[in-house]
């Protein structure tokens, strides 16, 4: 595995223990997967093997799971990872002769499908989801 998904995985098997709910605040919890989702997302434009290493690992949904809030209130706390998302589809966008797979294969995966989906039902205040939409629109254009 790349180091960012080896990271990854044992910074969480240190954070998170099998009781999920009694472990460590949710707060804490938040924090650590928010640090290491950004720290993952940064390598991915870094290192093209990153995505094709959660594609071979299956890892994809769960990389998406950990994107989906259980509530509007909780989608507050979202928005930071939501906009270094799209912020990293811009750079795979503007870098398109190099990183053209890896824009196909994020359309094919349905991340930015997911994306749109999850701030349309989610984001409970409009100018929220107006600023990603922006982005995203930016990144598309």
């Amino acid at each position: 595995l790349p180091p960012s998904l080896q990271f990854l995985i044992e910074d969480a098997e240190a954070n998170f223990s099998e009781d999920k709910f009694t472990v460590k605040p949710k707060r804490e919890k938040f924090v650590a997967v928010c640090f290491h989702l950004l720290s993952l997302l940064k390598n991915l434009a870094i290192h093209p093997e990153t995505i094709d290493n959660l594609i071979r690992y299956n890892q994809v949904q769960t990389l998406l799971n950990l994107l989906t809030p259980k509530n509007s209130a909780q989608s507050l706390e979202y928005v930071p990872i939501y906009r270094q998302v799209l912020r990293v589809l811009c750079t795979l966008i503007e870098s398109s002769t190099t990183h053209l797979k890896r824009i196909l294969q994020l359309h094919q995966l349905g991340i930015v499908t997911f994306l749109v989906q999850t701030m349309a039902r989610k984001c409970h205040t409009p100018i929220v989801c107006l600023e990603l939409c922006q982005i995203l629109t930016y990144a598309i254009r």
